[in-house]
């Protein structure tokens, strides 16, 4: 009795087998592809050091032409991220290649604008920064002076120094 129920169990087996057919028209719906094989993602490390305090939040604009830098609503991307530590690295994904240049505030009491104040209300009470750390005088620096390359599936870490005044 054994033996006749392994033999029916093995022929069961064997003809559900031969009744499966591979149909290559059957429609399996979207399937997973590989559009490239060497996928680069270009990124950027914003590196901010120097906060005064770890009130606020850091806003970070990056801007991606002469004509729109240093614009308060056309900018190529932007964040706001919560304070959290003496100096912090802000990671941006999935970049474009080019030419760019940054511009940092500390939105210290989280109003959204530069806080200013001292003789006729021109002095910055918040921190700023921006990309190539350059000098600063009476006036925002221009794209030219603060302007970085970013290549295509580089990792590309920009140190930006706060400055309080």
């Amino acid at each position: 009795m054994f033996k006749s129920i392994q033999l029916l169990t093995l022929v069961l087996v064997t003809l559900s087998f031969s009744c499966i057919s591979c149909d290559k028209d059957i429609d399996l719906g979207n399937q997973p592809e590989v559009i490239d094989s060497l996928i680069t993602l270009t990124q950027l490390l914003v590196e901010v050091t120097g906060f005064e305090n770890l009130d606020g939040d850091i806003a970070i604009a990056i801007y991606n032409s002469s004509e729109t830098f240093n614009s308060e609503t056309i900018y190529y991307r932007d964040t706001a991220v919560v304070v959290s530590a003496n100096s912090m690295t802000i990671h941006f994904e999935s970049m474009d290649p080019g030419t760019y240049a940054i511009s940092i505030l500390h939105d210290a009491d989280q109003s959204g604008d530069m806080e200013m104040g001292g003789l006729f209300n021109l002095i910055p009470q918040e921190g700023f920064g921006f990309s190539n750390n350059p000098e600063i005088g009476f006036s925002e620096p221009e794209f030219n002076v603060c302007k970085f390359e970013l290549e295509e599936g580089l990792i590309v870490s920009v140190p930006i120094s706060l400055i309080y005044m």
